[in-house]
């Protein structure tokens, strides 16, 4: 006969906390659902910016967070993570993201733009996911603050999340191959069916909470992860520290010797500090005793930790040199705290090595004070306190208007575009004549940013009047191809053109072209985008071979009385597909626009179709 192992026979019945991980994946279904739902009728919370960045925020955070910590049993933590996951994350991302783009009701019904939001996904995931072993095991009423059992419980976590997200995935990706295969033969049901968004909402967190179930049930799997996996990273550990120690003791000597470092990266350095980190880490994991080396090794290996201070502190000082000489970037941000949180670090690991009695205790201490500044840190710049988009627009802004930026370097149209209100307010001040004591070309390239006008410094000048000496006049009206063929392109368009967008109007009239419409390399497209029964120009600007990079652009134009054309806005690819029934086959737009098959597509705000590509006005 054969004797069945503990596992499986575990597996025979769900115990309590393998439920609560399917109700919580239940109620991550259903609260995604019926948010999709409200939002597809324009109910609340369409038009509410905060209230659907939080619900956004909880439908992606609270479920999950349940579902790892299912089987805490005190009820203390059970409340404060009800706080933190349920109120706290949640607000302050709502808040962070609109303080940037605004609370205002918007014409996406306060979605979040761009990648603003799978950006405060990601940094409150990251911060939910540190506070997550805090909850379910610190206590500082025990010995280190109970900290072996917190690595214990973060590394089951991260062990339990990877894997339950890889079998997720796995099984989503099956179900897309299935209707694909089905699709091939005919059947378009299956495929359908998966692709539904309904479907998605509902099956999907119900799948990743069966994966996490399915994971969860084996828990020497977890155990076994932690003493090989780690084991066999921490084999690392000795090379790595060899490295640090060779290159810190060059470095000194240099410095000593009144030599340059040549060319210092302060990213280099904080990656390659955060690596001997981790690999500590991974060393002694949640014991004294778990370094797989002997004594004397494992003691010079502990020495050694005193080199990540020096390095931590030149890899700050790298970061606050650039901010001083260049000023606030987005990534200048994010590399100061990298290196901020690396002296942290470093200090606490140099103490732990100074300390051979109590290493263990500091490593833990200085690991625990480590991840509540980390949540600091992320929440702070996740709000306008520390918000790179604020940082960088406010210290350009400062730098081109002292002189300390040329104007020439200077991104008004990304200041525009992607930094926020805090770009706008920058961009306004300066159109206002903030920098007008420098250049008052500042002021008139602020204000065609605003307009959305994107060009080069030169256009400045063309529209102050000034055209540079080796510009040729400006050309009559092209003879642009148009769609519908034959239409009337309006002067007055083409002269709006070349004032506020010269380098568009240079571009689409190359003037070493004949004027044909075989040689134009831009198209005219009219129809009405706007439902006034009046045609809207889209200036169609196909992907240029010579620069690499450049996709096809379709800027709209809108008449506005008495002889006024102004950019009402661009034209974005939502989606490649729709329904069978209006597919053209007809995939490529210059293909589909010398065939004519343009239309618009009825909606609130109408869409354009060229071919088979779904085009919206943004």
């Amino acid at each position: 006969m054969t004797n069945m192992s503990p596992e499986s026979s575990a597996s025979e019945k769900l115990d309590a906390s393998d439920k609560t991980v399917l109700i919580y994946g239940a109620i991550a279904a259903l609260s995604g659902l019926v948010l999709h739902q409200l939002m597809t009728l324009r109910a609340w919370p369409w038009n509410h910016p905060f209230a659907l960045a939080f619900l956004l925020q909880w439908i992606a955070l609270a479920p999950l967070a349940g579902a790892l910590l299912a089987g805490m049993r005190s009820g203390r933590r059970w409340l404060a993570a009800l706080a933190a996951y349920g109120l706290v994350l949640p607000a302050l991302t709502a808040y962070g993201l609109t303080s940037a783009s605004g609370s205002l009701p918007q014409e996406l019904g306060g979605w979040p733009q761009g990648n603003d939001l799978a950006l405060a996904l990601l940094l409150t995931g990251v911060a939910g996911f540190i506070l997550l072993p805090l909850i379910q095991a610190l206590d500082a009423g025990k010995p280190q603050w109970n900290y072996p059992a917190v690595f214990r419980a973060a590394w089951r976590m991260a062990v339990h999340l990877t894997l339950a997200a890889c079998l997720a995935m796995a099984v989503c990706l099956l179900l897309t191959a299935a209707g694909a295969m089905f699709t091939m033969i005919g059947i378009q049901a299956v495929r359908a069916i998966v692709d539904d968004a309904h479907f998605r909402l509902a099956v999907w967190p119900m799948i990743l909470a069966a994966c996490l179930v399915g994971v969860r049930r084996r828990p020497s799997l977890t155990e076994t992860l932690q003493r090989s996996w780690l084991t066999l990273n921490a084999w690392l550990l000795p090379l790595v520290t060899v490295v640090g120690l060779a290159f810190t003791l060059a470095l000194a000597a240099r410095m000593a010797l009144g030599l340059e470092a040549v060319q210092l990266s302060a990213g280099a350095l904080i990656a390659f500090s955060l690596a001997w980190i981790k690999l500590i880490n991974a060393a002694w994991q949640d014991s004294p005793e778990a370094a797989p080396f002997g004594p004397r090794l494992r003691g010079l290996l502990r020495a050694a930790m005193v080199c990540l201070l020096p390095l931590a502190a030149v890899a700050l000082y790298g970061a606050v040199v650039r901010v001083e000489q260049y000023g606030w970037t987005v990534l200048r941000v994010w590399g100061l705290a990298g290196g901020a949180m690396l002296v942290l670090y470093g200090a606490g690991y140099a103490w732990a090595a100074l300390r051979p009695k109590r290493y263990y205790a500091v490593l833990g201490a200085t690991n625990l004070i480590a991840a509540f500044a980390t949540l600091g840190l992320l929440l702070a710049i996740n709000t306008p306190l520390a918000n790179p988009l604020r940082l960088t627009a406010e210290s350009q802004l400062r730098r081109i208007v002292d002189g300390r930026l040329d104007p020439e370097r200077f991104s008004f149209h990304a200041m525009g575009k992607d930094y926020g209100h805090w770009g706008r307010d920058a961009l306004q001040q300066l159109a206002d004549g903030a920098a007008n004591a420098r250049d008052p070309q500042i002021a008139l390239a602020a204000a065609q940013a605003l307009k959305g006008s994107y060009y080069s410094w030169d256009d400045v000048k063309r529209a102050n009047g000034q055209p540079p000496a080796a510009d040729p006049a400006p050309a009559p009206v092209p003879a642009f191809a148009t769609t519908p063929a034959g239409r009337a392109i309006p002067d007055a368009w083409w002269n709006a053109l070349r004032d506020d967008s010269p380098g568009r109007a240079k571009l689409c009239s190359p003037p070493d072209t004949q004027n044909t419409a075989a040689t134009q390399p831009c198209r005219l497209i009219f129809a009405d985008l706007t439902g006034d029964g009046v045609d809207e120009i889209i200036l169609y600007i196909p992907p240029r071979d010579a620069e690499p990079g450049t996709g096809e652009q379709f800027i709209a134009y809108v008449w506005e009385a008495p002889q006024s054309w102004h950019q009402l806005g661009w034209l974005r690819a939502e989606s490649f597909e729709q329904a069978m029934d209006d597919a053209t086959g007809v995939q490529d737009i210059g293909q589909a626009l010398e065939q004519g098959l343009v239309h618009t597509q009825p909606r609130p705000d109408r869409d354009l179709m060229i071919g088979d590509n779904l085009l919206r006005l943004r």
